[in-house]
């Protein structure tokens, strides 16, 4: 059986913000929170449904479906 890549939603939201030029110091003041939270987001890859909706406001962005599109991808 081969072993499909999981799911790493903080570092989808990682990318998302180097590619758009929003630096962890501005996201941190976006959401708002302290700088060790936006490091904790990052480096989970599991995130809270109410606080992945709350990025995606934030930020204008849908991740839910960045999620189930790479989880599509991943099923195939």
């Amino acid at each position: 059986m081969e072993k499909k890549e999981s799911l790493h939603v903080g570092k989808m939201i990682e990318t998302y913000l180097k590619e758009n030029g929003v630096s962890k110091v501005k996201f941190a003041q976006m959401i708002p929170c302290s700088r060790v939270t936006v490091y904790n987001i990052l480096n989970s890859p599991n995130i809270n449904t109410q606080t992945l909706q709350h990025i995606c406001k934030i930020l204008n962005h849908d991740f839910f479906l960045d999620i189930s599109s790479q989880h599509i991808q991943c099923k195939e």
